[in-house]
């Protein structure tokens, strides 16, 4: 009799510590399932969007596609006030493409592509000048401006 407590107190034992075990496994579970949650498609932004805000989660890719025309002098050029909100992650130029067999055409516009990582909870103003880049004062410079909210929304996970 003496032994076959001794067996339930270790069968007792045994599913307790499973408890525990299964505890822990669930919180790794969650803590990955936090870790790698998914940030969604990058918020793409164009000429058309001049003025307006979005609203994204931290994480999220932000590109700005611009027409573009450096054979002009011109040039889209940052100016500086996106903080600790975004972070700039680089710029590229995409020229004209003809259709095949075609000759490129000279001085054709192309689109330049500005690549921004939202970083942290806050809104902040990204804003762009295009403008001949020696010329410090002109009648001549278009900008563009958008209002970009970052913020967390809590309770979404997709796998």
């Amino acid at each position: 009799m003496i032994q076959t407590k001794a067996c339930l107190r270790s069968i007792q034992r045994f599913f307790r510590m499973r408890n525990i075990h299964r505890y822990i496994s669930l919180c790794c579970l969650l803590l990955i399932l936090c870790a790698f949650r998914s940030v969604g498609p990058p918020a793409v932004l164009t000429g058309v969007n001049n003025g307006s805000s979005i609203t994204v989660t931290p994480g999220t890719q932000i590109i700005v596609r611009l027409i573009d025309n450096p054979s002009t002098g011109y040039d889209w050029r940052i100016i500086p006030s996106y903080n600790h909100v975004l972070q700039f992650q680089g710029k590229q130029y995409f020229p004209w493409v003809n259709p095949p067999g075609k000759p490129p055409i000279v001085g054709a516009p192309g689109i330049v592509a500005f690549t921004f990582i939202a970083q942290s909870s806050g809104t902040t103003l990204l804003q762009f000048a295009y403008q001949r880049p020696w010329e410090k004062v002109s009648p001549d410079v278009t900008y563009f401006r958008v209002t970009i909210h970052v913020r967390y929304h809590p309770g979404i996970f997709t796998l």
